[in-house]
């Protein structure tokens, strides 16, 4: 569930990049620029299948596909998640934290945005293999919707 997930985020993270660059040379036609990223990202090798999506079909490269996707699959956990040690930060009940804000068109990465208000962990969210968390704003105590991951909070 989680490479796929991921898997289809860096797509259209990739297709958004090509967009942006193709539209930087003046393209403006939205259908001409998406046919150019399109062909471009499927002539491309990607990392997962060692192949590019327009060889993927080809059954010559099956076997060499599905064992490229077999041996990303065995080590995917300890890989992305068990590593991180961003998302699997600890936080107590009660503690005073800040979450981060969702970034903006143009914002530049370097510019990470918290909460101006402070928040407090209300309750543990059971989600294998990483911890989420509740927040509950500290003045009113209306527990906020949705989870947060331990890289989306800062200890206040």
């Amino acid at each position: 569930m989680y490479m796929l997930v991921f898997s289809a985020e860096r797509a259209i993270r990739t297709l958004r990049l090509f967009l942006s660059r193709i539209h930087s040379t003046g393209e403006r036609d939205l259908a001409k620029a998406l046919k150019a990223a399109t062909d471009s990202y499927n002539g491309s090798e990607h990392t997962l299948t060692k192949t590019t999506p327009n060889d993927a079909g080809n059954p010559d490269y099956f076997a060499q596909v599905y064992n490229n996707m077999e041996r990303y699959r065995n080590g995917f956990l300890d890989r992305y998640l068990m590593g991180y040690d961003k998302l699997n930060k600890e936080f107590a009940l009660g503690q005073a934290v800040r979450y981060r804000l969702p970034r903006l068109p143009f914002q530049k990465e370097s510019e990470e945005h918290f909460s101006a208000d402070l928040y407090e962990i209300s309750r543990y969210v059971n989600s294998e293999p990483v911890k989420g968390y509740k927040l509950k704003d500290r003045t009113t105590g209306v527990e906020l919707i949705g989870s947060f991951l331990g890289n989306q909070l800062i200890k206040a």
